[in-house]
Order: C-alpha cells, then structure tokens, then sequence
C-alpha cells in the first residue's frame, strides 16, 4: 500500500512539471512572435493637426472638424491592414456643417446653408501611428455645393463606404500629424 501511495504521488508530481514546463514553452512562443514596427497603423482616435492648423478631434464615438460635430455611426475600412476608410457620422444637433454662397471676391452672402441630411463622412488613407490622411466628403456639383450628405444612415452608407465612392467624394487629402 505504501508503495502504490509513493507512485502516484510521483506521477501527480510529473504531471504538474510537465504542464508547467508546456506553459512555460506557450508562454515564451508567445512573446517571440511579438514584433513592434514604429509605422504600424495606430488607432484613429486623438487630435490630427495639419501645417495649416486645422485639426479634427476623433474619439471612439466622435468626430470633431472646426465648428461641425458628429457621433460616429460606422466605420468602414478599405484595406484589410485598416489603414484606410471612411467614417460616417451622424451630425449633433446644432453642430452641423454650414455651406456659404460667396461673391465673386470670395466673401460670404447671405445666411448660411445646411446640408440636405445628417449623415456625412470623412475619408482617411495612410493611417499610421503619427500621421493620416484626411478629407470631409464634398461634392461641388450636388446641392449646388451646400453640401453632400444623406438622409439617413442607410443612404450614407450606400453613397460612401467604397473605395470608387472616395475618389469622387475625396479627390484631395490633407495630411496630418498626431498631437
């Protein structure tokens, strides 16, 4: 009887040493395959500034451009390394973007417009951790340039989360740095 006692507990002590030994093997694997380039793609959330000053303030749940403001709805990305895609969102209430008619000195006339609906989008490309590429949705021959939004978040999605609708929709990018 003393013998069969001494046997299982030397099994029960190799069975122990051999799982720790395994975790201890998984666990190094792990971190060997863990590499840290510094262009990787970061998140988009944070303050993107450009050269020219202008900043968009992207949180999980926010987009923020000068005095417009919107909660993101989606988010649809063109590659599969996400470092490009667009953002739809839908305008707070009195946050909304605003479309001016000029004279022909470029001076604002009259009251100013609002877009035909809420939803509206901004294209971004070449995400990295420090920098992006950045453009609101504009079209100047719909609305009579007031604006290229939808009415709803159906039809935004239709009219912008493809790759052929970001070059008619975005056909130049700002870029900026990551404050």
């Amino acid at each position: 009887m003393f013998s069969s006692v001494f046997r299982s507990t030397n099994r029960a002590r190799f069975a122990a040493g051999a799982v720790f030994a395994l975790c201890l093997v998984l666990g190094s694997l792990s971190f060997m395959g863990c590499k840290s380039a510094p262009d990787e793609p970061g998140p988009l959330e944070g303050t993107w500034v450009s050269d020219y000053g202008d900043s968009y303030v992207l949180t999980s749940t926010t987009l923020k451009y000068g005095s417009y403001e919107g909660t993101i709805k989606e988010i649809v990305y063109f590659t599969d390394d996400q470092k490009s895609g667009v953002i739809i969102y839908e305008y707070i209430a009195g946050k909304e973007q605003k479309y001016y008619d000029y004279d022909d000195n470029w001076n604002p006339v009259g009251d100013p417009h609002y877009g035909p609906g809420k939803f509206h989008a901004t294209y971004f490309s070449e995400l990295t951790a420090s920098t992006i590429k950045l453009a609101g949705a504009y079209s100047s021959s719909e609305n009579s340039g007031h604006g290229c939004e939808a009415a709803t978040l159906e039809a935004a999605k239709t009219k912008f989360a493809s790759i052929d609708a970001s070059q008619v929709y975005a056909p130049s990018y700002g870029t900026y740095t990551k404050q």
